[in-house]
């Protein structure tokens, strides 16, 4: 399975804003410590948030995710 079709089966899985960006944020984590770039995973997080098939909540959190990726955040959530 790509990373693109993890993620997106993560947000059909979870209806939750706080369970999706834990998942997705998990998820995103697991693909950095394996070795994927930061621009290859903000890539795949601009794709998904431009699927029309999600819903509004699907699409914040995944922009809340690539936020952490970016460094918008606390240091705490932030993904290096």
């Amino acid at each position: 399975m790509s990373l693109i079709e993890h993620l997106r089966s993560i947000t059909q899985q979870s209806k939750d804003y706080d369970d999706l960006v834990i998942a997705l944020r998990d998820a995103v984590v697991s693909a950095r410590s394996e070795g994927i770039s930061k621009a290859y995973l903000i890539t795949q997080l601009e794709n998904l948030h431009n699927d029309v098939h999600l819903n509004e909540v699907s699409q914040n959190a995944i922009l809340d995710v690539w936020d952490f990726v970016h460094g918008f955040c606390s240091p705490h959530m932030k993904i290096d």
